[in-house]
Formats: C-alpha cells, structure tokens, sequence
C-alpha cells in the first residue's frame, strides 16, 4: 500500500502505546491488492495481540485520481464485489470480536460523498455494509448448523432462534438470509424468533 512503514513498525508502535497506557483503535481494510482471506484474518489478529480495544473495518473501494483507480482501469486489480465483502469483513469481524475486540464500524460512512462519480469508481460502497457483514455472521452459523441434518431437511420447516434484538440481523438486510436458507435446503418454510437464553451470534434451530 506504499505507506512507507512495515507491519513490524505498526506492531513496534502499538507496542508503545500500550504500554503508555494509551488506547489504540486498529483499522483493517479487506480487498487490497493482492491480500486474500488467510492474510486478512493474519491482519485482525494482529489488531488482537497489538492489544487495541477496538477497531474498525473498510472494504476497499477505488476513489478517482488514485494509483488503485489506474490498476482497476487495467485490469491489474479487481475490487470485491459487495457480497464478497460482506462475507471477508465477516471472517475478521468474528476474530475481533471473540477477542473482545470491539468494532466500532464496518465500511465508509454514507455521508462521505461517495456515490459522486467525481469521486468514487469502483468497489463495495454499500450504505449498510455493517448490516450486510452482521447478518452474514448470521448466515454462516445457520447454513452449519443445517448442513449437520445432512440432507434430511427438504420440505420441511426451519425454526431459528437468537438473542434479543438479533432478528433483524438474522433475517439479514431484505430477508437475504430467510432466502438464500430457504432456497439452498429447500426448506418449505424459516422463521427467526428471539430467545433471551441464546447469547449473540449463537443460533439454535428447530425442524419440523
């Protein structure tokens, strides 16, 4: 990224301010050049030892007048698709979080002026990736736990519970999740409800 410091500079530094006592905020970006999966999530748990207390998570988008703008017009990178983004900001969000790492945003803010063609190119600029990236989460646990019925499951009916206040995200933004589970398992029907045991991110499930 040419931003003229190493990793091992950027853990040197948190190093220092921790033991300043000084908080320190990580900022991971998702979709660099070159950068897949296993090195972001490599990134968040660098976030994790660097002792930071919470951090915030970018997908990378193109903005005009930029090296990244003249690579993405030449076919030498290639931005994430928003669906893509969601599913690696959720990988690392699950890292940071279960570290008691607190995330405190997902993508760019919407006031940022960044659906401006004079401005943005290319890349997953979506108002509510936080959401996107949320019910992923959410989407991921509950594909496991049906794939652990083997099959069995066709035509049947899904019942899914999560914690207070968590089904909005669980039927992801639109009904995403309701659908895309409902359509890969062919399942007659899937129900989100609240269940004030379940702890957040947990999913259970009934079927019927």
């Amino acid at each position: 990224t040419k931003r003229g410091h190493t990793s091992e500079d950027s853990i040197s530094a948190m190093k220092l301010l921790r033991d300043a006592d000084i908080e320190v905020v990580g900022q991971l970006m998702i979709g660099l050049p070159g950068a897949f999966p296993e090195v972001e999530a490599e990134s968040a748990q660098m976030i994790v030892n660097g002792g930071c207390s919470a951090a915030r998570i970018y997908p990378v988008i193109v903005l005009a007048g930029t090296e990244l703008e003249e690579m993405y017009r030449s076919g030498v990178y290639m931005p994430l698709s928003v669906d893509e983004a969601a599913v690696r900001c959720a990988s690392v969000l699950d890292i940071l979080e279960e570290n008691n790492v607190k995330v405190i945003r997902i993508g760019l803010s919407d006031s940022e002026n960044l659906h401006d063609s004079s401005t943005y190119v290319a890349g997953p600029n979506h108002p509510a990736m936080g959401e996107l990236v949320r019910g992923e989460k959410y989407y991921i646990k509950m594909q496991a736990l049906l794939d652990g019925f083997y099959g069995e499951i066709k035509g049947k009916n899904a019942v899914f519970y999560v914690s207070s206040g968590q089904v909005s995200a669980a039927v992801g933004q639109g009904g995403r999740n309701r659908d895309r589970i409902m359509s890969e398992f062919d399942l007659k029907s899937v129900k989100m409800c609240e269940k004030a045991e379940v702890l957040k991110y947990n999913v259970l499930v009934d079927i019927f």
